[in-house]
């Protein structure tokens, strides 16, 4: 009866990374009887990190047919999101949790972009009050990804404001 040495089966599961159905079938009882002497001996379990280490997937180097694929296909159209779905996914993957999300470090076009996305954009330019076809501008001339550090203006507005407030955009 190897399986009731200490060293023997510590050796098997652990250096040898066999798994307990492994052991089981090499000493020819059950698998509880092999988990029982573990605990027995305090032998710890892998976790399934560490079970599946170095095994190959299943689906390795196997590629779907022409046919299945076309019926996986064939499955999923037609097939509409919920809104409420449609939602959720928006929200997972708006702002800071967009693997794009950039942070601070963002570039002119992209800030603007993201100020266009939250800011709303009024009837009437913010500086003169009339209405008109409107742009952002940015009040200090810094790229901060701060709301209130954009205005919806006119494109003479804009250019006024940037003239008598001496601001120099970064790019």
């Amino acid at each position: 009866m190897k399986y009731n040495d200490k060293q023997w089966i510590h050796n098997q599961y652990w250096n040898e990374r066999k798994s307990i159905r492994e052991i089981s079938d090499e000493c020819n009882v059950s698998q509880s009887t092999i988990f029982s002497y573990m605990k027995k001996f305090k032998i710890p379990r892998r976790t399934m990190t560490e079970a599946k280490k170095g095994q190959i997937p299943w689906i390795k180097g196997k590629n779907h047919s022409k046919e299945s694929k076309r019926k996986m296909s064939e499955s999923h159209k037609g097939k509409k999101f919920s809104e409420n779905h449609r939602e959720n996914l928006s929200k997972a993957l708006s702002n800071e949790n967009n693997p794009n999300w950039k942070g601070d470090d963002i570039k002119y076009m992209g800030l603007h972009r993201w100020i266009a996305l939250n800011k709303s954009k009024p009837d009437k330019c913010e500086i003169c009050g009339e209405s008109g076809k409107l742009e952002l501008s940015n009040k200090t001339g810094k790229l901060i990804r701060d709301i209130d550090n954009f205005q919806w203006v006119h494109c003479s507005c804009h250019r006024k404001y940037d003239i008598e407030n001496n601001i120099e955009h970064e790019y």
